[in-house]
């Protein structure tokens, strides 16, 4: 990649929330570790259910590896140019256009796909960064993670906030397990336990 395509993709990047408060030289690291895609429209950049490829089934060709390394599975994606659709089964499809994100948090905890991405009906670019890709910026750059953690955080009250909207937990055939010692507990009356969120 050229200084050129590290300074668009990083202006790019910092026009998110994400990464909107790391310096232009930090935004172009960040660039230089990932990859532009082009996809057709259709085309599957995600399968619900992905996780990363092992080593030895990645392209033994560098550049062809770390996209193959995205594409199929954990990684950050933003939307360049065209447009992607989620597909949330049984949930209404989301459509993503330029400027739109997925897949932030598998920068962190490199889970599989919770839902199918596609590009959209004119194509998609895009540009992904992997999780591996991710971990060198964010042990030399702590205020990359900083500001990661600073946007989850805003989503998480925001999704508390909605918490009283949803119905007694007692009607939930899940419930939310993990949580350690010290944290404040409510029955669910199913004889397991969810969170009391403030």
């Amino acid at each position: 990649m050229n200084r050129d395509d590290e300074n668009r993709l990083g202006e790019r990047l910092g026009a998110t929330d994400l990464f909107a408060a790391l310096s232009a030289k930090t935004l172009r690291q960040l660039a230089s570790n990932g990859h532009e895609m082009f996809l057709d429209a259709g085309r599957t950049l995600t399968e619900e259910g992905d996780g990363l490829l092992a080593e030895a089934d990645l392209s033994p060709n560098p550049v062809w590896a770390a996209v193959q390394a995205v594409g199929q599975g954990s990684g950050f994606y933003l939307v360049l140019e065209g447009s992607a659709i989620v597909e949330r089964s049984p949930k209404a499809d989301i459509v993503l256009q330029a400027g739109a994100y997925f897949g932030e948090i598998s920068l962190i905890d490199g889970r599989p796909r919770t839902a199918t991405v596609k590009a959209g009906p004119t194509g998609l670019i895009a540009f992904g960064l992997s999780p591996d890709a991710f971990r060198p910026l964010l042990a030399a750059h702590p205020d990359v993670g900083y500001q990661l953690l600073k946007v989850m955080c805003a989503r998480l009250r925001a999704a508390e906030a909605t918490w009283d909207d949803l119905p007694d937990p007692a009607h939930f055939d899940i419930a939310v397990t993990g949580l350690s010692a010290g944290h404040a507990h409510r029955s669910t009356g199913r004889g397991t336990a969810g969170p009391v969120l403030p």
